[in-house]
């Protein structure tokens, strides 16, 4: 396979024209802080470069100069300042991903939001790690643009997507010799290096270099004693190379290579709710609940605590990709393009999901990664008590926890006809994406072992210390699989002018797609009175027997899923600075399989959404120049991908896990609006704000008929959306209000210009876990017995900065950025774990302030 992929990266190429979406400006050796007339932003939505205010599509594009004035570099910032985007960030930022107006990942479905760079779609993560696929660090530097398309971009995109893309594009090598050098220091300890240099080695060829690198000490602070003393750190290396080759006048090729490893201690969960009546298996009932203590605990110790029970906490992701463009303009009404990039992901995490955890004694045995493969550390006095410790996620013994391959393939037409009436393009999309090797996680439950080579046998021989009491018993559910899959799609969309001010839009696009996975599911038993180093295996499969081997327990699965998806639509432009739109899309989200699923529901099948949406979009010009924008939306959605969790609580299947899937089971609508605004009130100063608002709605959820499904001991669904409910992980309100002032100062002192925005995010509905019951203690506030721990409150946050560019007009720029300023306390993100009766939640970033400083050439 990498050997037919470097082949062809080296005899073809991929298009450069595709998703190149710039600010239009005269080229200076100055940095202005004005903003852009919306006549003056180019975007390629529609994979043709247009002025923004002509494009019938949602759209919020940045420049690079806007996300380092808000010391944007990751993809929950990037969601902060943009309308209907959210990022889901439960398993750390690195590991986040994105959606688009309520279209959210369930757990480890084919992403809802496609990400792309450099007119390529992103490398696939594996399906056996909780990531977001392209939403992870490295990315959001020496950017030419940032478009964030909303609503279903299935026509003329790589992946069917229900939610939108994101698409990054990186600047291209230019004819001049330029280049920065850039350093930044902030709180937490933050330390920031970039550096870019631009060479034209001839008339012909050009090459660009980039890195960009970050670290910073965690926020949270961990006070059990165990594993880091800080969580939510940053540490990432990204770099990249670019080439453009002018082969002959009318061919170009257009070359990117992109590396990114980042690794940091991960993320860590705060237990912020207990159930009192539910949680037999984590400790005695009523007040005297494990978790109910944790969040006592955790409320004494102070502000921005969490709890981590795993002595190795961390996170790795690495990734790279080329990209290889040729363009050819084979007349002056055909350019044809070809579009080919390889890719690698590998990641790799050992988590605490949950953040509880009691051990028995003042003094605890654990493992480390060097001889002698263990060390004693003492538990703070508070944490002295009965035994345990709750569920992890961690690659297992010798393997990655997801390792995948992405080879894409795409060939397009654009043409003219009619003198210009007529804009069309067709093309054919391939994409292979392989696993590297087997992968997956492994869940710890009350025990570990204390050598690295106990936990490649399974054995354990000194747990005790952790999980407590001498008849203690322990577990480790193992998961590992691997998944390859195949899309193959053809499409075509053109536009045609009826009239000088009515354009028809019409596209068509058919999809094949195919899944194939395979996994070893199982569940090894420890018991401190039969003896940690001889524990018991099982299939977690019932129908399945262990052999004596992990093999014994492997089951294969496939899915197959094919549809159209098309758009068809009319924009009506009255005069040249207005112009209203209407339209009607499809789309599709394949179906696939789901390794870690519970039994019985490893596959699942296709979504598809039906999208109506209208708007229309105005430039203001002369004294108050601006413009506004305004679309409203009504999406019809079909065969829902949700995710349910299945528990066994007859104990029918004694060695059966509960366990999360993804089934078929929903219906809802989503409907609402989204404004972008800019305006200039005199010289100087601009001010721009952005409102997004979704009214969702759960119409229909098919509860699973575990009666008819082979899945052993599954008696309950647990964790279950609610029929009537909204959907979850989605704001319904978002609006971001910003203002920039450039001070009336000769050039000779450079430009000073001061910003600050305020951001307001709605309340985000979590869901519910069936087995809970409803009487709940909350770190929020303990006397409050019906604190609602499905909806997390609504935030607002205050950012500023201040820019000096070109200081004393010399080539040398200083910025100052504060971003929460008011140091608002607020969670972005919640685990939940009904069976063990408590929830966890994420906090969000404290107060971050820094200066950088840069010297271009």
């Amino acid at each position: 396979m990498k050997r037919h992929v470097l082949s062809l990266l080296v005899t073809s190429a991929a298009s450069v024209c595709g998703m190149n979406a710039a600010y239009a400006q005269e080229e200076t050796e100055q940095r202005s802080s004005a903003s852009p007339s919306p006549g003056d932003i180019i975007v390629t939505a529609r994979r043709v470069e247009e002025r923004l205010q002509d494009v019938p599509v949602s759209i919020t594009v940045f420049d690079q100069q806007a996300l380092d004035r808000q010391n944007v570099f990751s993809a929950k910032d990037l969601a902060t300042y943009t309308p209907s985007l959210t990022a889901n960030s439960r398993y750390g930022a690195d590991f986040a991903s994105f959606a688009i107006r309520g279209f959210t990942q369930e757990a480890r479905t084919t992403t809802s939001v496609g990400v792309y760079f450099a007119d390529a779609v992103v490398p696939r993560s594996s399906p056996l790690s909780a990531s977001g696929d392209g939403a992870g660090p490295g990315q959001l530097f020496d950017l030419q643009s940032v478009q964030v398309l909303k609503g279903p971009q299935g026509t003329l995109f790589g992946r069917n997507t229900t939610g939108g893309a994101v698409v990054l594009t990186p600047t291209k090598p230019t004819y001049k010799y330029e280049g920065y050098i850039e350093g930044g220091y902030g709180n937490y300890d933050m330390k920031r290096v970039q550096a870019v240099l631009n060479v034209p080695v001839s008339d012909t060829f050009r090459l660009r270099f980039g890195v960009d690198s970050q670290d910073r000490d965690g926020y949270l602070r961990n006070i059990s004693g165990v594993g880091p003393s800080h969580f939510a750190d940053i540490g990432y290396i990204a770099a990249r190379i670019s080439a453009v080759a002018d082969l002959t006048p009318d061919l170009e090729n257009y070359t990117v290579l992109s590396y990114t490893r980042s690794k940091t201690n991960g993320a860590a969960s705060k237990t912020t709710d207990c159930y009192a009546g539910n949680a037999a298996s984590v400790g005695t009932s009523g007040p005297n609940v494990l978790s109910c203590q944790q969040i006592q605990r955790d409320r004494d110790a102070g502000d921005l605590t969490v709890t981590n029970w795993l002595p190795w906490a961390y996170q790795k992701l690495e990734t790279w990709q080329i990209i290889n463009t040729l363009t050819w303009q084979a007349s002056d009404n055909l350019t044809i393009k070809n579009i080919n990039s390889y890719g690698q992901v590998v990641q790799d995490q050992a988590i605490d999901l949950f953040g509880v955890f009691v051990p028995l004694s003042n003094t605890l045995t654990l493992p480390t990664n060097t001889a002698p493969y263990s060390r004693t550390v003492t538990v703070p006095s508070q944490y002295v008590g009965q035994g345990w410790g709750s569920d992890t996620s961690i690659a297992p013994p010798g393997l990655h926890s997801g390792q995948q391959e992405t080879f894409t393939e795409e060939l397009q037409f654009q043409g003219t006809a009619g003198d210009g009436a007529l804009n069309w393009q067709a093309g054919f999309y391939y994409e292979r994406s392989l696993p590297l090797g087997r992968s997956g996680s492994q869940a710890m439950n009350g025990v570990l072992c204390d050598s690295e080579e106990e936990w490649a046998n399974f054995t354990c021989t000194d747990a005790s210390a952790v999980t407590g009491a001498a008849t203690a018993t322990g577990s480790r559910v193992y998961n590992v699989g691997e998944v390859a899959f195949r899309n193959i799609a053809i499409y075509t969309q053109a536009s045609y002018k009826l009239t000088s001010k009515l354009t028809l839009d019409a596209g068509l696009r058919y999809t094949w797609d195919k899944t194939t996975g395979s996994s070893t599911n199982m569940v090894v038993g420890y018991s401190a009175a039969t003896g940690w180093n001889t524990p018991t295996f099982s299939c977690t499969n019932p129908a399945l027997t262990y052999g004596g081997s992990p093999g014994t327990c492997m089951e294969r699965y496939s899915q197959n899923s094919k549809a159209p998806t098309w758009i068809i639509g009319l924009n009506y432009k009255p005069i040249d600075d207005i112009m209203l739109y209407a339209k009607y899309s499809r789309g599709y989200r394949q179906g696939s399989v789901s390794p870690l699923a519970a039994v019985g529901f490893k596959t699942y099948e296709p979504e598809k959404v039906d999208v109506y949406e209208g708007g229309i979009k105005t430039t203001f010009r002369g004294p108050l120049p601006g413009y506004f924008n305004l679309s409203g939306f009504y999406n019809n959605f079909q065969d829902m991908q949700l995710q349910v969790s299945f528990v066994d609580t007859n104990g029918i299947a004694p060695n059966l896990p509960s366990g999360p899937a993804i089934v078929n089971a929903g219906k809802s609508r989503i409907w609402g609006l989204e404004a972008e605004a800019m305006i200039k009130p005199f010289d100087g100063l601009t001010l721009q704000a952005s409102y997004a608002y979704l009214n969702t709605k759960l119409l229909r959820f098919i509860q699973p008929d575990l009666s008819t499904q082979p899945v052993g001991g599954y008696n309950l669904v647990a964790s279950t959306p609610v029929q009537g409910s909204r959907l979850q992980f989605t704001p319904d309100h978002k609006l971001s209000l910003t203002a920039n002032y450039q001070l009336p100062l000769p050039d000779k002192i450079g430009a000073i210009s001061v910003g600050a925005t305020y951001v307001y995010t709605g309340s985000v509905y979590y869901g519910r876990d069936a087995s809970l019951p409803n009487r709940v203690y909350s770190i929020f506030d303990p006397s409050d017995a019906n604190y609602d721990t499905q909806v997390a409150p609504h935030y607002s946050l205050a950012n500023f900065n201040l820019n000096w560019d070109r200081i004393m007009d010399s080539a040398v720029d200083l910025s100052l950025f504060i971003n929460n300023a008011f140091d608002k306390r607020y969670y972005d993100a919640r685990s939940l774990s009904g069976s063990r009766g408590f929830t966890s939640r994420y906090y969000g970033e404290p107060r971050m302030y820094g200066a950088k400083l840069r010297y271009s050439f």
